[in-house]
């Protein structure tokens, strides 16, 4: 079985989608999704198939529709890092999860994700305890699909954790930004694992049989930073990166 492996990276996972388009065209299949964070958003779709969704949630997103404040401040930065927006925290607490929550529960098709054939896998982080949880998402109950997903994709203190049954979760990229194990555990024997930053191999997968490693070729801007064009941009290079790629790689 085939897995897809999307890595967490906030604003950067536009470039997934590039590499879904590559995928399509070059006739990938796959089997099995795992994703953290944004990886696991981005998940929902790679699961139901609805490309051309998500390709236009992705092209009309920007920072003015993602954050917006918990409280009403002027108050911005002229850039876009994490700790900018841990400063923001202290100061005027975390932006509201509203927006990214309407986007992803108004849009997500719950009935297709329990429908697919492609099993999917997410991450996310228990607060209590700091423990990552790994979650089938086929397998749960409607009701709680919108919740794990916004709770593996809350990059606290950005954003403010997710309460499900009493326990806060945060961003599963805490403890597992590539779910590589995840899809094993799930019976993976291919895997094909796509990173948002330019960075090696963790060492423990490296002899890994059956696996293949995509990052960008280019800096994908910060993770914080939803600019439209950069965006469009990302987009274009995971399509390019991935055509390339997988010629030299796949076939």
């Amino acid at each position: 079985m085939r897995a897809i492996v999307l890595a967490g990276g906030g604003a950067k996972g536009s470039y997934q989608i590039g590499v879904w388009r590559a995928l399509r065209e070059l006739g990938i299949s796959y089997d099995i999704v795992c994703g953290t964070s944004v990886g696991a958003l981005n998940g929902v779709f790679f699961v139901t198939g609805e490309y051309a969704l998500a390709k236009y949630l992705w092209s009309t997103i920007s920072n003015e529709v993602i954050l917006k404040m918990e409280k009403d401040n002027r108050f911005s930065f002229n850039n876009h890092t994490i700790w900018s927006y841990i400063v923001h925290y202290f100061l005027h607490g975390s932006y509201s999860n509203a927006p990214l929550k309407n986007l992803v529960c108004n849009t997500v098709d719950l009935q297709k994700i329990k429908r697919s054939p492609i099993r999917f896998g997410i991450v996310t982080t228990k607060v209590s305890d700091l423990t990552p949880i790994k979650v089938e998402v086929n397998q749960l109950k409607e009701e709680e699909i919108c919740p794990y997903l916004l709770a593996s994709a809350s990059l606290y203190p950005a954003f403010p954790m997710v309460q499900i049954q009493h326990e806060n979760y945060m961003d599963g990229g805490l403890f597992d930004n590539l779910p590589i194990d995840l899809a094993i555990s799930m019976g993976a024997d291919q895997i094909i694992a796509i990173g948002l930053k330019e960075e090696p191999l963790p060492k423990k997968y490296q002899n890994v049989k059956q696996l293949l490693y995509l990052t960008p070729s280019q800096d994908l801007g910060d993770t914080l930073d939803f600019d439209h064009r950069k965006i469009l941009s990302n987009m274009q290079l995971g399509y390019q990166d991935a055509l390339r790629f997988f010629h030299e790689n796949y076939f």
